[in-house]
């Protein structure tokens, strides 16, 4: 017959072994998790060691709604010529880059076409998701009166990038700075006079913990959108 301190001593290890069973467990787990955050940061540094350069499709949603005008500005016809790139820069496509951990830099290209070409499209498909009557052509244009052509039709707008650049340093944190500067004019083709010209200029900074091309893509496009609503917003204005 067991004496009462052996029973008491069973019923401890019991209690004893569950408890260290379930810790073994938990930390078990936890070093699951943990592993399989190591080697996708592993997985991460390999795959962007590996880019040569990373693609930005500059664009912004044909998917989304914006106020619509007036019946008497829907008749108005609207043509957009293509955007002048004056960054100075040595190749066109790069607009930006990334500065990985070891501080080597890859540069960020764009992937559909050249900056001038994405912007003057953007700017084409703002003004027909509000309704404009915009035509399918993007002629070059100097931004002199006297160079606007009849079959333009009623305004032709123009202008150039002055700045667009994305710049993503990569240390503890992932830190992302992306600035534009436009320069956009705004002419009556018929009357031959300039309606407004405007410069817009914007800077937006963010701050994650890893470096994602999607952030890139996604911070870069909606800069470009506030841009263009903001020289566009009234078309119907007219500077003094």
């Amino acid at each position: 017959m067991e004496t009462i301190p052996k029973i008491l001593f069973k019923i401890w290890g019991i209690k004893y072994g569950r408890f260290c069973a379930d810790k073994i467990q938990r930390c078990g787990t936890i070093i699951k998790k943990v592993g399989f955050l190591v080697i996708g940061a592993v997985f991460t540094l390999i795959s962007c060691a590996s880019w040569s350069s990373y693609p930005i499709y500059l664009h912004i949603p044909p998917e989304k709604g914006y106020p619509q005008v007036s019946t008497e500005l829907r008749g108005k016809m609207i043509t957009i010529t293509t955007f002048e790139d004056n960054r100075g820069v040595d190749d066109v496509r790069v607009i930006g880059k990334r500065i990985d951990y070891e501080g080597g830099e890859i540069p960020f290209i764009s992937s559909r076409g050249y900056p001038s070409a994405n912007v003057t499209k953007a700017f084409q498909t703002y003004l027909f998701k509000r309704g404009y009557t915009v035509s399918g052509k993007n002629p070059s244009w100097n931004l002199d009166l006297q160079t606007i052509k009849p079959e333009w039709g009623d305004w032709v707008i123009g202008g150039s990038i002055e700045d667009l650049s994305l710049e993503v340093k990569s240390y503890v944190r992932t830190f992302y700075d992306c600035r534009l500067k436009l320069r956009v004019v705004v002419a009556d083709a018929k009357e031959k006079n300039y309606r407004y010209r405007e410069t817009v200029e914007l800077f937006s900074s963010y701050k994650g913990a890893v470096f994602r091309l999607e952030n890139c893509e996604r911070m870069i496009n909606k800069i470009l959108e506030e841009a263009i609503e903001k020289a566009l917003d009234d078309l119907n204005k007219q500077q003094s």
